[in-house]
């Protein structure tokens, strides 16, 4: 542990959990807009760094000792690699602060100003579990455009329905109430593929989710990112696993909204299975998705058959290569609910 400007851990109002391993070429980046926040409050940046390969260290330590701002910088350095979620969990683990906001290694703030408004916000509105806003995304070519996500210009409100539809919240633009982080959850991130969608939606548990129109940091998209570097099959199957994670943690109502995500990532991953001429794994997860969610089978088809430019795609490229194996099945179906 190296901690730089030390601060009485009862006034902390804000941890700042930034995870990191091989980011060299970003981390400085990363560090130098948390150090930039204008805040009347106390802000602790915990770094935790899993056992980078390369020069990371480095250049976290350059940045502390040269940190000329009244933020509590604490480092944690494992000498053994200990892995992404096992390294989130030991950080949320030792987050003081009353809030937690989250920036990863290789991605950035753009806003000095982000931490002041999102504190403002949960500390006036208790009934906001969340807080998160639009950020920009930073391509590895170097452009750089607006997230595609949140598009809406005008600040909303979130239930915890809507975001069992499908996640919204990037991990740069969120600030939650550490109180919030039960046992349970910490339990739950240890068997999951991805951290940030398992802890929102028990966060969202105990009250709204507030979305900022402004864009006020950046997530970047690179060969070495964790999640988005992932190929499109390895990342869906990915997802399908955290939804069946908390699938059957919610009530009926929150369950049925999870199921609904399922589906629709399972016949996202048929898709890519057929882009990629995986045949025989498509025909195994369509015909799962059918059998496994029988109470289902009128929305399944619905997600199939809805649009047209998805019919034409799953029509000309099955019944030519695979036939009436699957389609007759699905036709029937159609026939059954419609």
């Amino acid at each position: 542990m190296i901690h730089n400007v030390h601060t009485d851990s009862k006034k902390i109002v804000v941890s700042v959990l930034m995870i990191t391993y091989n980011h060299e070429k970003y981390i400085d980046e990363a560090i130098r807009g948390i150090l930039m926040q204008q805040v009347d409050f106390h802000v602790e940046l915990l770094i935790c760094n899993d056992a980078s390969t390369d020069n990371t260290n480095k250049v976290i330590e350059s940045c502390i000792l040269n940190n000329s701002s009244q933020l509590t910088i604490t480092y944690s350095h494992h000498k053994q690699n200990i892995g992404m979620m096992a390294n989130f969990i030991f950080g949320l683990e030792h987050c003081k602060g009353k809030y937690i906001a989250l920036c990863e290694g290789d991605d950035y703030w753009t806003d000095p100003l982000k931490l002041q408004k999102q504190v403002d916000l949960l500390e006036s509105n208790p009934n906001i579990a969340i807080s998160y806003h639009r950020v920009n995304y930073l391509m590895q070519d170097g452009l750089e455009l607006p997230e595609t996500l949140n598009t809406s210009t005008v600040e909303k409100i979130h239930t915890l329905s809507d975001l069992a539809r499908g996640n919204c919240i990037h991990t740069p633009s969120v600030m939650f109430r550490a109180a919030n982080i039960a046992d349970k959850v910490l339990k739950l991130l240890k068997t999951s593929p991805a951290c940030d969608y398992v802890m929102h939606m028990f966060n969202a548990l105990h009250g709204d989710i507030h979305y900022m129109p402004q864009i006020m940091a950046t997530y970047r998209y690179h060969k070495n990112s964790v999640w988005s570097s992932q190929a499109p099959t390895k990342m869906l199957n990915n997802w399908i696993k955290v939804l069946e994670i908390l699938i059957p943690e919610f009530d009926e109502i929150i369950k049925i909204e999870l199921k609904k995500q399922l589906i629709r990532t399972s016949i996202y991953l048929v898709k890519e299975y057929q882009n990629i001429d995986e045949y025989e794994n498509a025909i195994i997860l369509l015909k799962n998705i059918i059998s496994v969610n029988s109470e289902y089978h009128e929305y399944i088809i619905h997600e199939i058959f809805s649009e047209s430019n998805r019919i034409s795609q799953i029509k000309e490229s099955w019944s030519y290569k695979i036939g009436s194996l699957i389609l007759s099945p699905l036709k029937h179906l159609k026939k059954l609910f419609y």
